[in-house]
């Protein structure tokens, strides 16, 4: 099998995982899999495998990304953090770019965490990205002021189950009715 079939066999595997609420860690290390694999095609075999993507992969995608950066704040190990851009690059902000944007919060946070080189693995994920891609990967990771209350504009909230630390929707603030101002306590 050729990488560019095994990278198609791996995102097959991923699109009929459960990735909401894992019972283990398969679909990181098929997430880790498809990573590397995808670094080993040629730039023309990694444009020719992104367009064959369909919005539901993306989604998946994004989603998976966010379980390496958790992986990268329970182990301790930046590499997850670099699974979870090339899986951003690999998505390539196509299915929605607000939703990518939200998805690089908690990348951003876990590559604070672990002290993981974002700015060098960006350059070296250019030449594997789209060009647009490449342009909104620097956009979301290059301020390096990466601090703890910024999971608040993300929507996300890192809490901890079972022992393991996990992204969670964060709790919706009461909506303001029209005219009233909101009860803040």
């Amino acid at each position: 099998m050729n990488r560019f079939d095994n990278c198609i066999e791996i995102l097959s595997r991923i699109a009929t995982m459960q990735l909401r609420w894992p019972k283990n860690d398969d679909a990181a290390q098929a997430g880790q899999l498809l990573a590397e694999s995808y670094l080993s095609l040629e730039s023309r075999q990694a444009a020719d495998l992104r367009a064959l993507i369909d919005d539901a992969m993306r989604r998946t995608l994004l989603g998976l990304a966010i379980r390496c950066a958790e992986k990268a704040l329970n182990s301790g190990d930046p590499a997850w953090v670099r699974t979870a851009l090339i899986l951003q690059a690999i998505e390539g902000f196509d299915y929605d770019y607000r939703e990518s944007l939200r998805a690089a919060v908690p990348i951003r946070y876990a590559a604070w965490k672990t002290a993981a080189p974002v700015g060098r693995w960006l350059g070296e994920l250019r030449a594997m990205a789209s060009e647009s891609a490449a342009s909104r990967l620097d956009q979301a990771y290059r301020d390096d002021s990466i601090r703890s209350d910024a999971l608040q504009l993300g929507e996300l909230v890192l809490v901890e189950q079972d022992g393991v630390l996990r992204f969670r929707p964060a709790p919706q603030p009461a909506r303001r009715r029209r005219g009233h101002e909101q009860i803040r306590s």
